[in-house]
């Protein structure tokens, strides 16, 4: 059995779902479940935590319920639920201990032991995944690395699109298809307020579009995307002659996310769920994106997110 720990908001989803595919392929006779209780909890806190999968075309794996949540819920035996709580333990501590960069680099060596204990757990590293011992696995950790997705892309392409497109949807969605688009991602929210995550400003994006002027001989389009558009729309006031579009906010996540990974090129906030729209984009090999130098203000701490064909603009 491979058990999923589900999440976060859209980004992480996809991240624990692409995890999720990826590990599977290690274990192609192993039934796969996925626990929604964490997500649900998360919800009664703050109604923007939702099941995203749900609108994808993803595959519909079982749903997991029984028992105790998470490692405890009665699958997995003491050796595996002493490794995980020892872990847990060690990264309260860790994070305190080490800087952001030794933190990293350790909690990514120890996933050798881990995963060889049935455990998958890193949010950010390269450490390849390794087999387990053990008949029962857990997954609980992001993986938030391109390196683990790369030779299934083409799969999670097919899959992460939307069950159902709206009215509007269509109508953005066939502009952009049909013309060339700058794919404008602003991420507020939560973000505000966390100074660690609060990176872009509004001079960053008039940079990257004087950038993008400056750099592309085509008739571009940049389309605005935002999980606040009628603040987009009130305080980004672009000091240059283009064409500007704005989504309209009504559309679903899932149509939002196709619409953002049809555009040719990117400016990114240092948001997974625009991640993901890069990297399902199908122009993935000529385009050009920009992203914050900084996605976290944490000093030498360079997250694997940030792709090496990448223009980084303070």
């Amino acid at each position: 059995m491979i058990l999923t720990i589900m999440g976060g908001r859209c980004g992480n989803q996809l991240f624990r779902y692409a995890i999720t595919k990826k590990i599977s392929q290690m274990y192609p006779n192993e039934d796969i479940l996925i626990d929604y209780r964490m997500l649900e909890k998360q919800n009664t806190q703050d109604p923007s935590f939702v099941n995203t999968l749900s609108e994808f075309k993803c595959t519909k794996y079982k749903e997991f319920r029984n028992g105790k949540f998470g490692i405890l819920c009665g699958k997995f035996n003491l050796v595996q639920i002493a490794a995980y709580y020892f872990y847990m333990i060690w990264e309260k501590y860790a994070r305190k201990a080490y800087s952001n960069v030794l933190f990293y680099n350790k909690q990514s060596n120890l996933q050798k032991i881990m995963n060889k204990l049935g455990i998958y757990n890193l949010i950010q590293g390269d450490e390849p995944l390794h087999r387990s011992w053990f008949k029962n696995k857990y997954i609980c950790g992001n993986y938030e690395n391109r390196v683990y997705y790369d030779d299934i892309r083409t799969l999670l392409q097919s899959e992460i699109i939307p069950i159902q497109p709206t009215n509007g949807a269509d109508r953005l969605l066939d502009y952009i298809c049909q013309n060339h688009c700058v794919c404008v991602s602003v991420r507020r929210g939560d973000f505000l307020k966390y100074k660690e995550r609060n990176v872009c400003s509004q001079e960053y994006f008039y940079n990257a579009i004087e950038y993008i002027l400056n750099t592309v001989d085509e008739n571009l389009t940049f389309v605005f995307f935002s999980d606040e558009p009628e603040w987009v729309r009130k305080n980004l006031k672009v000091p240059y002659k283009i064409k500007v579009l704005y989504e309209s906010g009504e559309d679903s996540i899932s149509n939002k996310l196709y619409m953002m990974s049809k555009c040719r090129h990117f400016i990114l906030s240092n948001s997974t769920f625009c991640w993901w729209a890069w990297y399902l984009s199908e122009h993935f090999d000529e385009q050009i994106v920009i992203s914050p130098s900084k996605w976290f203000d944490m000093d030498g701490f360079k997250h694997p997110l940030i792709d090496n064909s990448w223009v980084l603009l303070q």
